[in-house]
């Protein structure tokens, strides 16, 4: 694509903050602008840029035509390349790469492809997830921190080279304070805390793994919950590596926002082998039943009734019903109307549907906090 004053739409997109820390990160040096609207970086003697500060003035298009024609000099790259790192500057990104022969060209079967995009949506809500409160398992209900963040969460275009699929995670730009120290013990935005959680995850699963191995137990996953290991990040990497029934490695690699530097390397890259893809499995099965699940639907017949003493207002109720695909007896205790409700269902033989939240207990499965019983038949199901 050629880039000219007439993609103003392209130009105008482009953050004044943004471009100036791209050219930070490349060795320029910031000195006195000529107006308080435009900024004046230096490279050396031989090259400058003249930096507009607001997106709003009539020539800013003009003037970031200018700035990515010298650019286009000094890095002897084509205006579409340094067009696409701008518009990256601002976000760490997240390569998520699949080594599979069917995609050598950079494609696959839509259906594959398709689920594998799912996944990588999975993986960063998980991350998400555990950046506001590091859980074992996330069920239906999620942190609305981590909520927030996935509506800004973007997808950028596709890469060569097995078949790539590019994450964009925004970062609020970082300013240096004036006083050195103020901010020291200001946390790092919610975004950033995202990232480098899910890196964090990425690390502790591979050495987990080697040990969960070598020694036959999950310990070290269990102590690695805090570092962002849960049940949904181990679903969504062996998704992506078993997506179509064929295992694959699956790569996962980071870039830093530029306007936000970090003390971790430039560029991180973690490899999730196809032959640790059962350990994930049974990680995300065992992490799944030690975890409450809230607003978990038990829906099913009901099995048992015990009410002591008989006249009582309440008691326990059994539903036959399922968790995570498999036929589960779920126990329950139910008072006045929902007890008479559960009851007659029994009778009648109807089914019932209960939520609450799931808690393993030994070997049973307990529903506490039961809401929104009703009953209805085999037909209405």
């Amino acid at each position: 694509m050629r880039i000219d004053v007439g993609n103003r739409g392209l130009l105008q997109s482009l953050a004044p903050i943004e471009v100036a820390a791209y050219l930070r990160a490349h060795g320029w040096h910031e000195q006195a602008g000529i107006t308080r609207d435009t900024a004046l970086f230096t490279l050396g003697n031989d090259f400058e840029v003249m930096l507009p500060l607001s997106s709003n003035l009539r020539d800013f298009p003009l003037r970031m035509m200018d700035a990515l024609a010298i650019l286009e000099i000094v890095e002897g790259k084509d205006k579409t390349e340094i067009l696409a790192d701008l518009s990256t500057s601002a976000s760490d990104v997240i390569r998520v790469r699949l080594a599979d022969p069917d995609a050598r060209d950079g494609s696959l079967p839509l259906d594959r492809a398709s689920e594998i995009i799912s996944k990588a949506y999975d993986m960063m809500l998980a991350a998400a997830c555990s950046a506001a409160d590091p859980k074992y398992f996330f069920s239906s209900r999620k942190p609305q921190p981590a909520s927030e963040y996935m509506r800004n969460v973007r997808m950028g275009q596709t890469e060569r080279g097995s078949f790539v699929i590019t994450i964009l995670s925004r970062v609020t730009p970082g300013l240096v304070p004036a006083q050195s120290g103020i901010f020291d013990t200001v946390p790092e935005p919610f975004e950033r805390k995202v990232t480098e959680r899910l890196a964090d995850a990425l690390t502790a699963i591979d050495s987990s793994a080697k040990a969960a191995i070598a020694t036959g137990n999950l310990e070290t996953f269990d102590k690695a919950v805090t570092q962002g290991i849960s049940a949904n990040l181990c679903d969504a990497l062996a998704g992506m590596s078993d997506a179509g029934g064929a295992g694959r490695d699956v790569d996962v690699s980071f870039s830093w926002a530029r306007v936000r530097p970090t003390s971790r390397s430039p560029s991180l890259c973690y490899r999730v082998g196809r032959d640790i893809v059962p350990v994930l499995r049974e990680v995300a099965r065992v992490f799944k039943s030690r975890s409450p699940q809230e607003d978990f639907d038990a829906r099913g017949s009901v099995i048992r009734l015990v009410r002591v003493p008989p006249d009582a207002t309440g008691g326990e109720v059994t539903i036959a019903g399922f968790v995570e695909g498999t036929p589960r007896n779920i126990w329950l205790r139910l008072d006045g109307e929902d007890y008479a409700r559960a009851a007659d269902a029994f009778t009648r033989r109807l089914l019932i549907s209960v939520t609450g939240v799931l808690q393993k207990d030994g070997r049973r499965y307990r529903l506490h906090n039961p809401k929104e019983v009703r009953s209805f038949s085999v037909d209405e199901d």
